[in-house]
């Protein structure tokens, strides 16, 4: 209470004694001062009135600051004819562990409503690392200038400054200003509301980005009473991303995403919310290797708003890549909302030498649990031999080509409308009753009915070492149900398309393979008269498996004629070959094994 006491004192005399003049210095020191929230320790003053001012506070301590700061103000000359003035004023400050800061300017108090601080010269120090390891400088130089006011109403604050050596660091950017030089302007005013005003504020790295601030900030209330506008200007994508973008993103499987080009941002926020955003790219690129999608040329602007319906959008690029198969240059035009997306017009996205042809693509409830999801779409006709390679799958022959007739995706369960139909292997592939629940879970669960018709069996047979076959297959899967893309259940059956009248031949490759699968034996055609046989005729070739609890139930085209066997390809003519089989229970895993060691065994040796 003492000390208070004398801080009042001391005041009242400095104020009043100009007016007297019968004081020509004050000197004054004091172990402690407290104020509102902050304290002096070891604070000294010596003024010689109307000449030299001189303060120092040993810590001066402040809850936005951890570490106490040493202070020092000399001023050489004052003036005491309106309040106190400082023309030539030098200010130091040192805080131990964390840097020096040094500043020259002039110094005007009238009263605690009306004073100016004019800092045009100043510059920092910093070497520190914060408790927590979030925040850390190696040798950082801050030139800078300080412009402060108040004239009975709000505070005016400007300030500029400029980073050109040293390193810096902010979990998770790290940023080597002798390389990347960082400068920085800002315009506030404190209103009487305790708002901060942003009228201009500018950050700045040359010939990578630019961004501009405007608002209001309200730091009593961290997620609401804030009104921000940005415009940012990306003038290299690929800088920002590797300074910006990918620490952010380090801990993600989104670590290696690259950007490229250049870009314009707009957008706006509000209580804490993004409320508007324009985005005009410019020649952009974009590169995500955890997705497999890559896009180059990429222009148009790109609009979203939350609380009304936002404008079109448009969006073309020059080529790209998805998963393996390229893309080529195509425009996309929709329009996003605060949770929907909706294709305005159809997109033709150019695929190898086909095209996927989207016909509607509606999207609501983005980021809810209520996503649902509208898409219809066709495949015009892509050369499989080409996919195929892109993918680094066996090569087929043919085509590929279908149509998408509706797919709707409602409460995590896609369903499509009516019959999925695609043209591949010289016949048709048709899905019915096809639907995935959780289709972006861990364990998607699918279920539907495939149906083959009309396939060229040559075609089917001919990329892998499994044998050659000649002729045409039907199939029905019937109840097929999948947990994480592994069936688990279904009724199978593979068979000669009734009435064709195409050549059938069967190599005695295929031969042992089916003969392997069946559980039959092999290599007996590599022995005796047989072995002068490339293929035999046949007349019918016949496969089922009702798949139920891991076991597959199988059989053939019919009972064989010895045995308890059932007949898989039933021979035609001379030398005729009927393969049986004789496994009628089969675990699904094995199964599959047995199919994984009959394409990688190799062609069979004929001896």
């Amino acid at each position: 209470m003492m000390l208070r006491m004398r801080a009042a004192i001391f005041i009242c005399a400095l104020l009043l004694a100009p007016a007297a003049g019968a004081v020509d210095r004050i000197e004054l020191s004091s172990r402690t001062l407290r104020g509102d929230g902050w304290s002096a320790q070891g604070a000294r003053l010596d003024w010689r009135l109307g000449g030299a001012l001189r303060i120092d506070v040993d810590q001066l301590r402040h809850p936005a600051v951890q570490t106490p700061l040493q202070l020092s103000l000399r001023c050489a000359r004052t003036d005491t004819r309106r309040g106190i003035g400082c023309a030539s004023a030098q200010l130091q400050g040192q805080a131990q562990g964390i840097g020096r800061i040094e500043a020259s300017g002039s110094l005007q108090q009238a009263d605690a409503q009306h004073w100016r601080v004019d800092l045009p010269r100043g510059r920092a120090a910093l070497s520190f690392n914060s408790a927590d390891g979030r925040f850390a400088a190696e040798q950082l130089q801050l030139d800078f200038s300080l412009q402060a006011h108040r004239d009975g109403g709000p505070l005016a604050l400007a300030l500029q400054a400029r980073a050109a050596s040293g390193q810096g660091y902010a979990e998770p950017v790290f940023v080597d200003f002798g390389a990347q030089p960082l400068q920085a302007r800002a315009q506030l005013r404190w209103t009487p509301g305790a708002r901060w005003q942003i009228t201009d504020a500018v950050i700045e790295q040359p010939r990578v980005a630019r961004v501009a601030l405007s608002g209001t900030l309200d730091p009593g209330a961290p997620g609401a009473r804030h009104t921000l506008r940005l415009d940012a200007r990306v003038d290299d994508a690929a800088a920002a991303a590797t300074l910006y973008l990918q620490p952010a993103l380090s801990a993600t499987r989104l670590r290696d995403s690259m950007l490229g080009g250049g870009a314009r941002v707009q957008a706006q926020a509000r209580d804490g919310a993004l409320v508007s955003a324009r985005i005009a790219l410019d020649a952009a690129s974009i590169r995500v290797p955890a997705l497999g999608v890559e896009f180059d040329g990429l222009d148009g602007e790109l609009h979203w708003d939350a609380t009304a319906v936002a404008r079109d959008s448009a969006l073309h690029w020059r080529g790209g890549r998805v998963g393996r198969i390229p893309v080529g240059a195509a425009e996309l035009q929709f329009r996003a909302g605060a949770q929907s997306f909706a294709l305005t017009a159809p997109l033709s996205l150019p695929l190898l030498d086909g095209s996927l042809e989207v016909e509607r693509l509606a999207l609501t409830g983005l980021g809810s649990e209520a996503l649902d999801a509208e898409f219809a779409a066709r495949i015009e006709p892509i050369d499989l031999r080409q996919l195929c390679r892109s993918l680094g799958w066996p090569e087929f022959s043919g085509t590929l080509a279908g149509r998408l007739p509706g797919l709707r995706l409602r409460k995590r369960r896609i369903d499509v409308d009516g019959t999925l139909t695609a043209s591949a292997f010289g016949g048709t592939i048709e899905a019915r009753a096809l639907s995935v629940i959780e289709p972006f879970g861990v364990l998607p669960r699918i279920a539907g009915d495939i149906r083959l018709r009309n396939l060229d069996l040559a075609t089917l047979t001919g990329a892998f070492d499994f044998g050659r076959i000649t002729g045409r297959l039907d199939g029905d899967f019937e109840g097929l149900r999948l947990i994480g893309w592994a069936p688990v259940a279904m009724r199978a059956r593979l068979y000669t398309t009734p009435g064709d009248r195409s050549t059938h031949r069967i190599s005695q490759r295929a031969i042992d393979s089916i003969s392997s699968i069946g559980g039959g034996p092999t290599g007996l055609l590599s022995r005796g008269f047989m072995r002068f046989f490339d293929d035999f005729a046949y007349d019918r070739i016949g496969w089922s498996c009702v798949l139920d609890n891991g076991i597959c139930r199988m059989d053939g085209i019919g009972p064989a004629e010895r045995g308890d066997g059932y007949v898989l390809v039933k021979g035609k003519g001379l030398p005729r070959i009927d393969v049986v089989g004789f496994s009628r229970k089969v675990s699904w895993p094995v199964f599959l094994s047995q199919l994984r060691s009959v394409a990688a065994s190799g062609p069979v040796e004929v001896r």
